[in-house]
């Protein structure tokens, strides 16, 4: 199976949304070692790992309901995180994205909104830089979401459910994050079009290929999460779970448009 990776490369790495000329992020296809963890999904933890797959049965509405999606699902998610932070001074959510496999009907990729349309990543990636995770922090202080208060410990869980029926064409792969090193992904700055977009807010970081191990959970059911820690300040760069989907090329059987629902949500601690 293969993932996609960024090409090193001194120059830097731009995907300016205003402008789609202005991008510059040469990638390169490597064939990687992908592990299917059902079978030993007991065994994991998500300190340890940087992963878990958990059972969170509850109702989710047939129809892509957006209201649904911001309001109710998003604040469960964020109160399902603070069970794996307890320690954690506050936890709030930071953003949600129902994405939508290119195979899908045309008319839920036309969908406009804050939620809907975004296609699957398929290239190998950290969500968060400690650049942007700060950024992130003063963005809701000033806006109030938080008190403007010195933290010295900022950390990003993210949530993944799939809402199409098994077999998916692109599944989601993680890596073990004690398996990941310094200077192993590049900062990507994802320019916006809003104008009051806070430097350093979008930084990403696209991950350069190395001989790691990637993993994933075959024929996740609606009722199934899967728990990540996108970056811990803790940590810095040199422990992250870095994620890409990829095409599932192996399965034989007809593969059903994928369709996911993703929250992240941000711990902090004084």
């Amino acid at each position: 199976m293969s993932i996609n990776f960024i090409a090193r490369t001194e120059a830097p790495l731009v995907s300016d949304y205003r402008d789609p000329t202005k991008i510059f992020r040469p990638s390169e296809a490597h064939d990687v070692r992908l592990t299917d963890m059902r079978s030993v999904r007991s065994e994991l933890d998500l300190e340890t790992h940087g992963f878990i797959l958990v059972d969170d049965p509850r109702t989710i509405p047939d129809a892509l309901d957006e209201e649904w999606m911001r309001e109710d699902y998003d604040s469960s998610m964020q109160n399902l995180t603070k069970t794996f932070v307890a320690d954690a001074d506050m936890v709030f959510p930071l953003v949600l994205y129902l994405r939508v496999s290119p195979n899908s009907s045309e008319s839920v990729l036309r969908k406009k909104s804050r939620t809907a349309g975004v296609q699957p990543g398929l290239s190998a990636h950290v969500d968060f830089t400690s650049n942007s995770v700060w950024a992130r922090v003063r963005q809701a202080q000033k806006a109030g979401t938080i008190p403007d208060i010195r933290y010295k410990r900022a950390a990003v869980y993210q949530t993944w459910r799939v809402l199409s029926d098994p077999p998916h064409d692109f599944p989601l792969a993680v890596t073990d994050h004690r398996s990941t090193r310094p200077g192993q992904f590049l900062p990507l700055q994802n320019i916006l079009e809003e104008p009051e977009a806070e430097e350093k807010l979008n930084e990403t970081g696209l991950v350069v290929f190395s001989d790691y191990d990637w993993y994933y959970f075959s024929d996740m059911q609606r009722d199934e999460l899967l728990v990540f820690k996108g970056y811990d300040t803790e940590n810095g760069d040199g422990r992250n779970v870095f994620h890409s989907s990829f095409e599932n090329t192996a399965c034989r059987e007809r593969l059903s448009p994928r369709i996911s629902v993703e929250t992240r949500c941000m711990a902090l601690w004084e």
